[in-house]
């Protein structure tokens, strides 16, 4: 006679009772039943639901259960086979209709379902031919749905008492969900050092201009470890981190409803967490993350390939102006143009952004991030903890029992945030080269290695975009051995700034500003510049100087 196949089905509902007996009970007696009715146990597919609910068939839809359910479906599972359980609760504590739909599609499947609590064992047949048997099982089922029916109740209850006794300031430091860079001790909520450490770090990151791919990429390579315990950081849980207000020590009620659905209850209760940053470096946080919205659209590489984004405008059909390789050569095009062919006219990429940073240079502006602020501060903070440090070990050496225990441990705390001011020093010391002023790290860029040119050119981006609205590029000339351009910078001071630039081939590109505010400066007054600047370039009079009159005719001086 063959030996018929004996399919064990495991499930219990929380993590908590995985430390418990559920597991090691439910495989043991499965074991036994198949061994005394000689029944071969299957180890093919996968049978054990731990951790999940059956009340809303969580099992039976997202389960391996669902899966044996699927495999009853595609014939895998022979006729005559047996699915043994330790009640009909492992399988489902959904209403009673659900429940039994899913009791009938396996029995209709040709399974006898065995239930080792009560002893009994169902098929299509004894259902059929006994009704006390189906009684008894929607009995059964019904007991079960009611009792997490009214587990359901009784939690949720217990939820909204704890919501409303947080939200009154009564209780503090519930126990449950908390931020992961947070540790309950003793019943009070405090800052994990390390984790706190490597968040704040992050956070200056962004602020500094970084982003959150470059981020990635920065502390993966350091192997910072990660708040979830996976191996590697990912841009979504760096933009989770960056919209979390449990950073400023917020706290936000939630219901969840039986479907899962996330849903605010009131206002955020403030101070209830010990917050990790400031709401000034929060202010700060939210305004450089929304900087970098609209602006660099997609993914920007480690290079940094294009400092200016969607900064960039054609001043004669005002569509962006986006990078084009030709050839070997990058040069910027109105996206009108480029898509329709009409007015099609291309200005070097390396010559504007060169001419720009000059620029740049020339009006003084210091680093727009803090970053040699924030490294005088690291340094600070450095100094005062290996000092410290030095201090407790003198101290050990004449300490004994509780109080050396004590010592010992505020040692190890000391040296991991010595360890983070470490690595933080030597990174902002890579980024800034050690220079003061944003110009002297335009000037020495391309002596920079490259990891250390990608970090400048992303302090660069950044620092345009905290000083630009908008640039209007007017770019004139339709052949390669000419091209001129006139640019309008308009800041958010509120003024306009602007520069010229021919280039003709062969000779290096000429540049010099307008500063005439006096003069009315439209479309017509630029393509006067640009017209001369081209007829100008070809025997190169600029080379000294020259100056505008009134209409954009440009005069050599």
């Amino acid at each position: 006679m063959k030996q018929l196949t004996a399919y064990s089905y495991i499930r219990f509902s929380s993590k908590a009772q995985a430390k418990g007996d559920s597991l090691r009970r439910q495989v043991e007696r499965a074991a036994e039943y198949c061994e005394k009715h000689n029944l071969k146990l299957d180890d093919t597919i996968t049978l054990q639901d731990l951790a999940t609910s059956a009340y809303q068939s969580k099992n039976a839809t997202e389960g391996n259960l669902g899966l044996f359910l699927l495999a009853l479906s595609e014939g895998l599972v022979e006729r005559g086979s047996v699915l043994v359980v330790e009640s009909l609760d492992r399988l489902s504590r959904a209403q009673v209709m659900t429940a039994l739909r899913l009791l009938s599609s396996i029995l209709e499947a040709g399974v006898k379902v065995v239930t080792l609590a009560d002893g009994y064992e169902y098929t299509f047949e004894s259902v059929n031919r006994n009704p006390f048997d189906l009684m008894y099982s929607i009995m059964v089922m019904s007991r079960s749905h009611d009792e997490s029916l009214s587990k359901s109740i009784r939690v949720r209850a217990a939820k909204v008492k704890r919501r409303e006794r947080i939200i009154s300031g009564e209780l503090k430091s519930a126990p449950g969900y908390r931020p992961r860079w947070i540790d309950r001790v003793k019943g009070v909520f405090v800052l994990n050092p390390v984790r706190a450490a490597s968040i704040k770090r992050i956070v200056q990151m962004a602020i500094d201009g970084m982003g959150i791919d470059s981020i990635c990429r920065t502390i993966n390579a350091e192997h910072v470890p990660t708040l979830g315990g996976g191996k590697k950081w990912g841009a979504s849980s760096i933009q989770h981190l960056f919209n979390a207000r449990t950073l400023i020590g917020e706290y936000q009620p939630m219901t969840v409803s039986v479907t899962g659905e996330r849903t605010t209850v009131g206002e955020p209760v403030l101070n209830y967490y010990p917050a990790l940053i400031t709401r000034d470096t929060w202010d700060k946080l939210q305004a450089a993350v929304n900087s970098r919205r609209g602006l660099y659209k997609g993914r920007q590489g480690e290079t940094v390939a294009n400092l200016f984004g969607d900064l960039l405008h054609s001043g004669q059909d005002g569509s962006r102006m986006w990078l084009e390789h030709h050839r070997d050569k990058r040069k910027l095009v109105s996206e009108h143009a480029s898509r329709t062919g009409e007015g099609w006219c291309a200005f070097p990429y390396e010559v504007f952004e060169t001419v720009f940073l000059s620029w740049l240079r020339n009006q003084k502006i210091k680093g727009s991030d803090n970053s040699t602020d924030r490294l005088s501060l690291l340094r600070a903070q450095l100094t005062d903890v290996t000092s410290k440090l030095a201090k407790l070990k003198a101290k050990t050496m004449a300490a004994d029992g509780e109080s050396f225990d004590t010592l010992v441990e505020m040692m190890t705390e000391l040296e991991g945030k010595r360890k983070i001011y470490t690595k933080e020093v030597d990174l902002l010391s890579r980024q800034t080269g050690g220079k003061k002023d944003l110009g002297e790290l335009i000037d020495t860029m391309g002596s920079m290695s490259a990891d250390e040119r990608a970090n400048v050119r992303q302090r660069l981006r950044l620092t345009i975009a905290k000083l630009v609205t908008k640039i209007d590029l007017y770019v004139y000339g339709n052949n390669n051995a000419s091209r001129a351009a006139v640019a309008q910078v308009v800041l958010k001071d509120g003024l306009d700034r602007h520069f010229c630039i021919s280039t003709f081939k062969g000779r290096e590109p000429q540049v010099f500003s307008l500063g005439m505010n006096h003069m009315k400066l439209d479309r017509a007054f630029f393509k006067g510049v640009g017209d001369s600047l081209l007829a100008s370039a070809r025997d190169g009079t600029f080379a000294k100087g020259c100056g505008i009159l009134p209409g954009g005719k440009v005069v050599s001086m």
